[in-house]
């Protein structure tokens, strides 16, 4: 939890309360706030419709990556967020990577996202190529459990999270603090064979002259060497992953 203070005049340190937006517009609020300062997002250019999926779902903003011109899912929560959010995302995401041509009308109709672009000198083949790519996903809330922070870097699509929250100042001004939480680098994978390996107990003989001699035998006919039974791809993707 973020304590911000500020120091008076006499030297003293005053604690600034903590505003969180409204319950009541929630989402609407911090929308307006998100659109107005895109910058605390990154590098990003944010379009002024919400995602509609086919079925007539909203999500909540969408726009473009300046880098490397690929779609950008904005997700908004006004509470501590945790793996729910995943899986809520999925349907906006499957929207917005099967449909390419709707981002491209939505760009193209946006007079002040093409002169932004222009002043890039953004090449168009370059912008359409970037929008068949696969979506980014930012996640925006006041918080976000210790859960989503561990399994986010397992998501095949990316995904940011960027905390966001608001302080009030006795002058009526508010200080919004950003922070951009650490994610935990997955470790590699081990193989674990369940079960003790066992070894036979060899006892070394006294005498070297009762060490068994090595024997040959020479054979004219091939031996088969038996082959290991074949893991079935779904199988070997099940338990390692594609």
């Amino acid at each position: 939890m973020v304590e911000l203070y500020k120091i008076g005049s006499d030297g003293q340190i005053l604690e600034i309360k903590r505003e969180p937006i409204s319950e009541k517009a929630a989402v609407a609020e911090l929308r307006n706030f998100i659109m107005a300062n895109e910058r605390i997002l990154g590098n990003v250019a944010l379009l002024d419709n919400n995602i509609e999926t086919s079925d007539g779902t909203q999500g909540h903003v969408w726009g473009l990556d300046m880098l490397d011109l690929r779609p950008v899912i904005v997700e908004l929560r006004n509470m501590i967020t945790g793996i729910e959010a995943i899986p809520q995302i999925l349907p906006y995401f499957a929207f917005v990577k099967s449909n390419p041509d709707a981002m491209k009308f939505r760009i193209s109709s946006n007079v002040k996202l093409m002169q932004k672009l222009e002043g890039f000198e953004v090449d168009l083949d370059k912008l359409n190529k970037g929008l068949e790519e696969d979506p980014k996903v930012i996640l925006v809330a006041p918080a976000f459990k210790k859960e989503l922070l561990d399994v986010v870097n397992y998501v095949k699509f990316g995904v940011k999270l960027v905390e966001i929250s608001r302080y009030k100042t006795e002058d009526g001004g508010v200080v919004v603090v950003i922070n951009r939480p650490e994610i935990p680098v997955p470790s590699s994978a081990t193989f674990r064979v369940m079960g003790a390996w066992a070894y036979p107990s060899i006892e070394r003989p006294h005498d070297e002259s009762e060490m068994p001699h090595e024997e040959i035998i020479e054979s004219e006919e091939p031996r088969e060497i038996a082959q290991p039974t074949p893991i079935s791809s779904r199988v070997f993707n099940y338990l390692f992953g594609d």
